[in-house]
């Protein structure tokens, strides 16, 4: 099972006289145990007074202790985990079933994309990201909202110096009351109630800008685009080192013709890579894929109407078809990437390379090392070319004919 990859450990969850083990990975927050905002806001719910039957949404689930805390002690409930994170999701989606509940499970940027419309969630539980950005957290306080039937609760917990962000969304409402407000030691629980309205029908956050920042023009060289940056997504000024170091090996590979070449990009980030790789290959066939649907949907407007494009929102490889092989795979690794993913990601560049092809991988230079010291002991793949810049370097690995 992929998962057994990233898992570092258990962590457990002591509540209502139950107990509850949740596996986790090193890359999601609060791996080391249960962090004290979700503590908060669990300890601030009135189980008993929520009916035998309802549905809950945990929003931004993570490994999903919240949504599945409540469906163990309301197992009639319908309980849907959604987070950005496709990694979160298929842990969140693990434990559910470690724990004989069920649950839906979905990648998703806002609660509007989870199930819109009637008749709403009874229950939105909501520990609040502590670096969205005030504008962010206003305009996904206000989705969260919408997507309540009448009478029903949003629980959140959030950091104390984003709370008055959080009030001030609350209070521009007519139709929502607080009706219970608690501080703790780092953090703020807040419980608001849809007094009035129906949920909104279905929206779609970020094409109405929710994440976005201002646009950008970038040249380097030859290569000239735009692009709109989001929040949350480092690289908003211009490509790092790292990527212009990758956009340098593309000028000098030997490709396939424009129109039959096949390339796939691996965390394309906010869409430097994927739109220098458009720019050598004005129509090449592109697939992206990411752990971070935000990442997905920035690079996949950055890049356009035009050549195909498939995206596909998973950690790995292990649950998604890629088709045919491609003439040119770039991977960018993420700092301190675990060995068995390390290995993996190798595993699966290369099953995905076809012969003759090229792999470019990017990142902090510690891991693009290992990364390139395993290729070296691989038959079939020759490492040609390694290039460093400011703690950050390349690796370019060629897959051999035959």
């Amino acid at each position: 099972m992929y998962l057994a990859d990233w898992y570092k450990k258990d962590v457990v969850l002591r509540w209502q006289g139950g107990s509850w083990s949740f596996a986790v990975a090193q890359e999601l927050f609060s791996s080391h145990e249960v962090d004290s905002g979700s503590l908060l806001l669990l300890k601030s719910l009135d189980i008993e007074a929520l009916p035998e039957r309802g549905r809950c949404l945990d929003y931004g689930c993570g490994y999903g202790v919240l949504g599945l805390a409540v469906g163990a002690l309301r197992p009639a409930w319908e309980i849907v985990l959604i987070d950005r994170d496709a990694l979160a999701v298929a842990f969140g989606e693990h434990n559910a079933g470690k724990l004989g509940l069920r649950a839906c499970c979905l990648t998703a940027l806002d609660p509007v994309e989870s199930d819109p419309g009637t008749p709403g969630y009874d229950l939105l539980l909501w520990n609040v990201p502590g670096k969205a950005g005030a504008g962010v957290l206003a305009r996904l306080t206000g989705e969260a909202l919408d997507v309540l039937a009448p009478g029903a609760i949003l629980a959140l917990v959030v950091v104390h110096p984003l709370a008055d962000t959080i009030r001030d969304a609350i209070r521009a409402r007519d139709d929502v009351a607080v009706v219970h407000e608690h501080a703790g030691r780092e953090h703020t629980v807040i419980h608001a109630r849809r007094v009035a309205g129906i949920p909104l029908g279905s929206r779609d956050g970020f094409a109405e800008g929710v994440f976005d920042r201002e646009a950008i023009e970038v040249v380097y060289g030859d290569l000239a685009y735009g692009l709109v940056p989001v929040v949350g997504l480092p690289q908003y000024d211009g490509p790092d080192q790292a990527s212009l170091l990758v956009i340098d090996a593309l000028q000098s590979l030997a490709l396939a013709a424009d129109g039959d070449a096949r390339a796939i990009v691996v965390r394309p980030g906010v869409g430097h890579i994927p739109m220098a790789v458009r720019g050598r290959w004005r129509d090449a066939s592109l697939t992206l894929v990411d752990r971070d649907l935000l990442a997905l949907r920035a690079s996949e407007r950055a890049l356009g109407k035009g050549a195909p494009i498939s995206m596909f929102a998973s950690p790995d490889f292990e649950r998604i078809d890629t088709g045919l092989p491609f003439d040119l795979a770039i991977a960018m690794i993420p700092d301190q990437t675990r060995p068995p993913v390390m290995a993996r990601l190798l595993d699966d560049l290369t099953a995905r390379t076809k012969p003759g092809g090229w792999m470019l991988v990017g990142g902090d230079s510690t891991e693009v090392s290992r990364f390139a010291g395993l290729a070296r002991k691989r038959s079939g793949l020759r490492v040609r070319d390694q290039r460093k810049r400011r703690g950050v370097s390349i690796t370019v690995v060629e897959r051999r004919e035959g």
